[in-house]
């Protein structure tokens, strides 16, 4: 069978499922804004996806259904978004390049206003790749790429970090700086969120000879 992700709204109490936006190409990583009345998702719009994998953008929906806005521009792969705790700002995994160059090029963290205007690099001098490029038998290489997480005042940020064959939790300041490793290498980590009050984060957490478990960073 041929055919691409739309995005839909499910209603749980209704069981209600609606259909917000199907642009005929690839639509991944929805999230809600902290008001609930704006999703934020990555899309291909490309006119044929599959001939351009390496270009997808961070958009933005009504959350009751209507027009897209696209928010980054120029190719290249842009996944991911997360609303910070105010709304104001979405953080995303991404790289902005020549078409061809994404698959050996390494993606770092981004902020850019929820308003508008020119994405800033918050890791510019990360020589690894954010996300989850472990090799696996439980999912494909390139498929972790998680949202970053935001800390519950905004000042920090949470993400994946390749390394090694290993994926670590790191933390960057949201205007970027220090990049902090919270976990250690020799593990792949995936699953993150964290808590209402931002003090505690779970994770599943496995190495080569022991299967995924549920673990929790303080």
């Amino acid at each position: 069978l041929r055919g691409t992700p739309a995005l839909y709204l499910l209603t749980p109490q209704e069981g209600y499922l609606k259909m917000l936006w199907d642009s005929g190409g690839v639509n991944s990583s929805a999230n809600f804004s902290p008001n609930g009345r704006t999703i934020a998702f990555a899309s291909n719009r490309m006119d044929d996806p599959e001939m351009n994998p390496d270009n997808v953008d961070i958009c933005l929906v009504p959350a009751t259904g209507g027009d897209v806005t696209r928010l980054t521009q120029g190719y290249g792969p842009q996944v991911g978004p997360a609303f910070s705790p105010d709304g104001k700002t979405l953080a995303f995994l991404g790289l902005f390049c020549e078409k061809g160059e994404a698959f050996w090029k390494d993606l770092h963290v981004w902020t850019i206003p929820l308003s508008g205007g020119k994405p800033t690099d918050i890791t510019p001098d990360m020589d690894r790749s954010a996300g989850n490029l472990c090799i696996s038998d439980t999912r494909e290489v390139g498929d972790g790429w998680e949202s970053p997480l935001w800390s519950a005042d905004g000042k920090d940020l949470f993400f994946i970090k390749s390394v090694d064959g290993s994926a670590v939790v790191c933390r960057v300041p949201a205007t970027g700086g220090e990049i902090v490793a919270l976990t250690p290498r020799g593990r792949e980590v995936s699953g993150l969120s964290m808590d209402a009050g931002g003090g505690r984060m779970i994770l599943e957490a496995s190495h080569h000879t022991q299967p995924a478990e549920i673990a929790v960073l303080n």
